[in-house]
C-alpha cells in the first residue's frame, strides 16, 4: 500500500505521472470518507468550490443540490477546476467535460457511522435512536441509490427502477468509483494523474464510537432503510467493479519539501507544533529533503 502512516499523518506517495487535464467532479456520499477527498482536492486544485449542504435535507437543513442550483449560473461562469459536495448526480447536466468520481462505503457501516457522527455533535437526543433517524429522515435512506437515480434532493420513495437507474450510472457514467478503503490509492492516483505535489494529511470528521452494538436488530434495521444501497454496494463487490489502480506502475515521486509550506490549511485548521514535529519526522523518515526558504 502506498502510504506512510506516523501517528495520525498519511503522505501520498503517488503514481507515474500522466496528466490529467479534465476538471473533476466529486460526488460526496455522506460519511464514506469524503471530507477527507474534498480537503485536499479544494487545496490542490487552482479553481475549486464545494457546495454546501446535505444530501436530502436531513434534519431540516438546506441540501447541497438546492445551494448548487442556487448558485449554478455563478458556479458554471467561474469553470472550476474541481467541485465537490452532497448533491444529485443530476447537476452533470449543468458540467460538461468533467470527470467524475465517487467513494462508496459497506451501508451498514456507513449508517452506523452517520448515527455516531449526529450523536457526537449533539444534532440528536441520544435516546433517540437508529430506527427514529431513518424514519424521520435525520440519517438519510439508501443515499447511494438517491444521489444516482434522483433529479433532486426531495425524492424520498425510492423503487426499484431507481435503484437499476443508480448502477447503471455508476457502473457506465462514474469514471472512478473506489471503496472507503482505497482512500490512500485514490489520492496518490489524482495527485499522480494530475501532477499535483506529493502531499501529507489528516484524515477528517472521523466518527468518535459511540454507539457500537452489533446486534440482529440493528443490523436488520440498516438493512431495511438501505436495502437498494446493499444490493449496489455487493454487487461492485462481487463482480470486482471498483476502480482498479494499476499497481505495477506503483513508484515513489521525488520531491522537496519546504518547512514553511507543509502546514497548509486543512478544514480550516492549521497544523500544530507538535503534529508538524511528525510531519518533519516522517518526512526525513523518508528520505525527503528538507528545504529552508
Amino acid at each position: 500500500m502506498p502510504i506512510y502512516h506516523d501517528k495520525i499523518f498519511f503522505l501520498c506517495k503517488g503514481y507515474k505521472t500522466g496528466i490529467i487535464k479534465k476538471p473533476l467532479v466529486f460526488f460526496h456520499i455522506p460519511k464514506c470518507g469524503g471530507t477527507t477527498v474534498c480537503n485536499i482536492m479544494l487545496q490542490l486544485f487552482s479553481n475549486g468550490i464545494r457546495a454546501y449542504g446535505t444530501l436530502s435535507s436531513e434534519r431540516g437543513t438546506i441540501s447541497a443540490y438546492e445551494n448548487f442550483m442556487k448558485d449554478k449560473n455563478k458556479i458554471i461562469d467561474s469553470q472550476p477546476t474541481f467541485i465537490c459536495g452532497h448533491f444529485q448526480y443530476s447537476i452533470i447536466k449543468f458540467l460538461k467535460g468533467y470527470m467524475t468520481t465517487t467513494v462508496l462505503r459497506n451501508p451498514y457501516d456507513r449508517a452506523i457511522s452517520h448515527y455516531n457522527m449526529i450523536l457526537g455533535k449533539n444534532l440528536i437526543d441520544k435516546n433517540t435512536s437508529l430506527e427514529q433517524c431513518f424514519e424521520n429522515n435525520i440519517i438519510p435512506r439508501n443515499p447511494i441509490t438517491q444521489m444516482f437515480s434522483c433529479n433532486n434532493n426531495n425524492q424520498f420513495n425510492l423503487t426499484k427502477n431507481n435503484y437499476k437507474i443508480a448502477l447503471d450510472v455508476l457502473l457506465n457514467k462514474i469514471d472512478i468509483v473506489i471503496d472507503i478503503t482505497s482512500i490512500g490509492k485514490f489520492l496518490n492516483y489524482i495527485i499522480s494523474k494530475y501532477d499535483f505535489p506529493n502531499l501529507f494529511y489528516q484524515k477528517m470528521q472521523i466518527s468518535k464510537s459511540i454507539f457500537s452494538e452489533k446486534t440482529l436488530k440493528i443490523k436488520n434495521i440498516c438493512e431495511q432503510y438501505n436495502s437498494y444501497d446493499l444490493k449496489i454496494y455487493n454487487y461492485f463487490k462481487k463482480n470486482n467493479h471498483f476502480f482498479n489502480f494499476d499497481n505495477s506502475h506503483e513508484h515513489r515521486r521525488e520531491q522537496n519539501y519546504f518547512l514553511n509550506t507543509i502546514d497548509y490549511k486543512t478544514h480550516k485548521q492549521i497544523l500544530n507544533s507538535s503534529e508538524f514535529y511528525y510531519v518533519v519526522k516522517a518526512l526525513q523518515k523518508n528520505g525527503f529533503d528538507i528545504l529552508e526558504q
